[in-house]
């Protein structure tokens, strides 16, 4: 018969490791509640985020601008008078004739907003479509029609630049942003962006960047002729207009842009990086374009290569299936 001391040892031999394991249990529960603490506090921390004035937006605030056949006698549309002055009703029968509209809309709505929209559902984009209130109302409608599918658009029924400022303007208040770095950047509704566009140019969206200019120099270009592409080759022009984007910030909600430049005078007023390292955008040459009202397409093509195909599909999917002339297209 075992003593009252050795029951008692052998007791506690079974209970030292329930209490043990009772004790573990206790700081594990101690050490939970200290983690679901920080855990809240963290949760708090991050729900302030973007709205406190030492918030900084991630991912940085990036617009696109593209002035879709705005009425502006005297700026560079005027080009299209051909003869130099002309009567305002004839520039804007011209500015907004079938052969001329049918291109773009086509170009801009079918080919280069879907790709504005994967900028708008990656990075929070949006891309500012400055109209005149007085183009036809087909293309007005067309322009809204296009809005209410794809929320990356922004239509403004203005064409100048502090119309377009102050849409951004009230979009960083609606958004809450507060502080952080901010780019906007030009294209023209018959050009597109590639779909890696955005990706390259948020590195170079930083505070540090803050009033600097951005060219993306090398393209691609092709021959547009009735909704087909062919001639497929490759330009490299530094501070072409395509693309190139101005780095400003957010300042306790107030949106700063550096000095408005002509694209070719960029290094002139400001630091300018030139990256040539792959093809931003897409240059579509045609029978109706601008800067050509008065002479032959300019053709900034450096060379054609049949492999350049390829890469014009996979940097802009939206005409992979519309490579090759007309006599090529199916059913033709």
């Amino acid at each position: 018969m075992k003593t009252t001391r050795e029951t008692y040892d052998a007791i506690g031999r079974r209970v030292r490791p329930l209490a043990a394991a009772a004790r573990r249990a206790a700081m594990d529960v101690s050490e939970a509640r200290t983690n679901s603490r920080e855990v809240d506090r963290l949760r708090t921390r991050l729900a302030s985020v973007g709205h406190g004035d030492d918030a900084v937006q991630d991912p940085p605030v990036v617009y696109g601008v593209t002035r879709y056949s705005v009425f502006r006698p005297g700026g560079e549309g005027w080009l299209l008078a051909r003869g130099g002055k002309a009567d305002p009703q004839e520039y804007m029968r011209r500015l907004w004739a079938p052969e001329r509209m049918d291109p773009r809309e086509h170009i801009f709505l079918s080919w280069a907003v879907p790709i504005y929209q994967q900028f708008h559902e990656s990075h929070g984009y949006r891309h500012v479509v400055q109209y005149s209130p007085e183009m036809p109302t087909e293309r007005v409608e067309a322009l809204r029609d296009a809005a209410a599918t794809y929320p990356v658009l922004a239509l403004v029924p203005k064409g100048t630049w502090q119309d377009r400022v102050g849409w951004m303007a009230e979009d960083v208040k609606d958004r809450r942003i507060r502080r952080g770095p901010a780019a906007w950047l030009r294209v023209d509704d018959d050009d597109l962006l590639a779909r890696t566009y955005l990706d390259r140019l948020v590195p170079y969206v930083t505070e540090a960047h803050d009033g600097w200019a951005i060219s993306f120099s090398s393209g691609i270009t092709a021959e547009y002729d009735q909704g087909r592409l062919s001639q497929v080759g490759v330009s490299t022009r530094p501070l072409v207009s395509m693309g190139q984007a101005f780095v400003g910030r957010v300042d306790h909600g107030r949106l700063v842009w550096p000095t408005t430049v002509s694209h070719v005078k960029a290094p002139q007023k400001m630091p300018t990086i030139l990256d040539s390292r792959e093809p931003a955008y897409l240059r579509l040459l045609h029978d109706h374009q601008d800067r050509n009202a008065h002479g032959e397409v300019d053709n900034p093509t450096a060379a054609y290569d049949p492999a350049l195909v390829a890469v014009l599909r996979d940097l802009f999917p939206t005409v992979a299936d519309h490579v090759g002339t007309v006599d090529d297209a199916p059913g033709s």
